[in-house]
């Protein structure tokens, strides 16, 4: 399988770096005063290089393999991250300057491209889906995946000045596969949730379950919008006859995020929803019946 491979400048950045400080370093443990030199100095300057060597040494990416059915990050002692460009429904340019391990540096090398999608095997803690931002990565990310990376500013910009001139964004046209997703995850969750329905009623309360979809600007839809959404299961807990809408508590989780991709939508699954929404209803339904739905949601 042909690869190609790109370079995290950030990374080779901060090796160099400290490099310069090793020099540095063993300039100063020289110790002559008459030069200005301390070991004291020495020490801060080792100090210092190992920082810029250690650091992205362990957590940061090496390099970046792009092959025809995916992409790799690969780390240097951690195991690789790779995504399949089948299981990707979203690549965004953005801003990775709130994990910034060099505040400076960062401020001018932050731009990373965002993956959304499964990655294959187990997700790790370090697993992030980012790819540095590069002339190289972006092309090679154009080249091998068939989507449209957004994120852009002057794409905002495009988007703002048609819908002024009121000109219709296209559309999806092909709901497919992401209908089959979200029947898929109904039958999951309406078997997550069955018993502890049952035990609602046990305590004399209805456990009503709703599908909603959410969008950016926290707009809440029983039909799936057109553009990118957040799928959601609620549950809803109310008092057997009780048609107060203040003393009704209810308990969601994510199902799903979908994403507008050319002509179709495209779904990633949270992979904790199920224990997300059996753990908090757990939860909720002790409260309840311990104090009372009423103290519950006043909360």
């Amino acid at each position: 399988m042909k690869r190609q491979v790109a370079f995290n400048k950030l990374f080779n950045l901060f090796v160099i770096m400290g490099a310069v400080f090793v020099y540095g370093a063993c300039v100063m443990l020289q110790d002559d005063p008459e030069l200005g030199r301390s070991v004291g100095g020495g020490i801060v300057m080792l100090v210092i290089a190992a920082h810029f060597i250690l650091v992205p040494t362990i957590l940061m990416p090496v390099i970046y393999l792009f092959d025809e059915k995916g992409v790799t990050i690969c780390f240097l002692f951690f195991p690789n991250e790779r995504y399949l460009w089948e299981n990707i429904a979203a690549i965004e340019a953005t801003d990775d300057r709130s994990d910034s391990r060099h505040p400076i540096l960062d401020f001018f090398f932050s731009r990373v491209f965002e993956i959304s999608g499964a990655v294959e095997g187990k997700e790790r803690f370090y697993m992030q889906g980012h790819i540095r931002r590069s002339r190289r990565t972006k092309r090679l990310l154009e080249k091998y995946w068939d989507g449209k990376i957004t994120g852009y500013f002057i794409d905002d910009v495009k988007a703002w000045v048609n819908k002024k001139k009121g000109k219709k964004k296209e559309t999806p046209v092909d709901s497919a596969k992401i209908a089959a997703m979200e029947r898929e995850l109904r039958a999951e969750v309406k078997e997550w949730v069955k018993p502890y329905i049952s035990k609602a009623e046990e305590i004399g309360l209805n456990a009503d379950l709703k599908f909603v979809y959410t969008t950016k600007n926290l707009r809440e839809s029983n039909s799936r919008p057109k553009e990118n959404f957040i799928y959601i299961a609620i549950v809803r807990l109310s008092k057997i006859g009780e048609k107060d809408t203040d003393k009704v508590v209810e308990v969601s989780a994510d199902l799903m995020k979908g994403y507008t991709h050319k002509k179709e939508y495209k779904g990633v699954k949270n992979k904790h929803a199920g224990d997300e929404l059996t753990f908090y209803l757990e939860d909720t339904l002790k409260e309840i019946s311990g104090n009372g739905i009423e103290s519950y949601s006043d909360k």
